[in-house]
C-alpha cells in the first residue's frame, strides 16, 4: 500500500484483469499530485478512455469487457465484494 499523499509525484496505474472464470476486476488509473505533468498524463489517459470506451453508470468500459458484462461475467473490485457493489447494466 502506497499513500498517494506522501509521495507528491506519485501517478498510479493499476490494469484490471480476469480473476478466476467468472470475474474481471477492473482497472485505475489516477493521481493526488497536482505537479503538471501529472495533471497533463491525467487529462490525455481520461480523454482516451472517454472516446474509445462506453459509459456504464459511473464507469468507462471497454468493448471487450462490455461484451463479459453482457455474457454474465462479473465486473467487480474483487472476487470476494458483494454482487450488490457489481457492475451491472440496470
Amino acid at each position: 500500500m502506497i499513500d498517494q499523499l506522501m509521495k507528491p509525484r506519485y501517478d498510479e496505474f493499476n490494469p484490471g484483469g480476469l480473476w478466476g472464470k467468472n470475474v474481471l476486476l477492473h482497472g485505475r488509473f489516477a493521481t493526488a499530485s497536482d505537479a503538471v505533468t501529472s495533471v497533463e498524463l491525467m487529462k490525455l489517459a481520461g480523454a482516451a478512455v472517454r472516446k474509445r470506451f462506453q459509459k456504464i453508470k459511473a464507469f468507462y468500459v471497454g468493448e471487450e469487457a462490455a461484451q463479459l458484462l453482457d455474457a454474465g461475467m462479473r465486473l467487480a473490485g474483487a472476487e470476494q465484494s458483494p454482487l450488490t457493489l457489481d457492475l451491472t447494466r440496470e
